[in-house]
This record gives C-alpha cells, structure tokens and sequence, in this order.
C-alpha cells in the first residue's frame, strides 16, 4: 500500500519526521505455499518525491547528464515505461518553459555522485541569459 502527501515544516523537524518514519516497522501476513500464514516484521518505506533545479556552467551540460542521467519516464518491472508519466512531463515542462533534455556526448564522462536507490526523472533545461558584466558569461 502507498500512500502519497505533502508536508511541510520547519526544515530540521522535516528532516527527523523522516528518520522516524522511515525506521517504522509494520507486521505484515505472509503467506506460505503449503497454506499456513505467519507474520513477518516489515520496515516502512519513505519514498520522498522532490523537485530539483540543479544550476552549472553550460559548458557542463554532457557531464551533468551523464552523470544523473534522467530519464522521460518510469519503467516498470515489464519493462515499459509509463505514458501517463511522459505526458506529465511534457505538461510540466510546458508550464516550467523548459527545453527537452538533448542526449549527452558519453566522451564527455561523469562526476562521481551518491545516487543508490535514487531515480532521476528528468523534466527539462533551462538556459541561462548571457551576462554582459560580470565575472562570469552567464547569469547563473
């Protein structure tokens, strides 16, 4: 069973709301092939759902995307990816104003990066305005 919400909070009292909920345990029936039932201790699972915008030098774009590589859609343990999800995509990167994410040059190589246990789904890039002043060419 999932259950989906927001919350919202002071940032530290979020961050130990999560610690306890993630580290909560639920007896859960399991059925065995000869009939019998038994109960097994299972730990909830937190799945946090958060949107990023990630700022980086243009010149960065192939790292960065061979780095987190996002991916348009959720594949499911058949294989397929989800066409509801792309179509949000496709509205959300409408309503953000952004571009298609374009493939990355893998010559470029990676940054190496924690992401176990994350999926990355990419809605799109944005391009800074050129700064004419400054000590950088664009307005990150």
């Amino acid at each position: 069973m999932h259950l989906d919400f927001f919350a919202e909070g002071i940032d530290h009292d979020l961050d130990e709301f999560e610690k306890w909920l993630a580290t909560r345990s639920f007896p859960m029936p399991v059925h065995t092939e000869d009939g019998k039932t038994h109960t097994q201790v299972v730990q909830g699972s937190l799945r946090p759902r958060r949107a990023y915008s990630y700022v980086f030098p243009r010149e960065c774009l192939d790292v960065v995307l061979n780095t987190l590589e996002p991916q348009d859609c959720v594949h499911l343990t058949d294989g397929k990816g989800t066409p509801i999800l792309k179509k949000a995509v496709k509205i959300i990167r409408k309503m953000l104003k952004l571009k298609p994410i374009p493939k990355p040059d893998p010559k470029k190589g990676t940054v190496p990066i924690f992401k176990q246990n994350v999926r990355i789904i990419g809605l799109g890039i944005r391009e800074d305005i050129d700064k004419v002043t400054g000590p950088t060419h664009e307005a990150l």
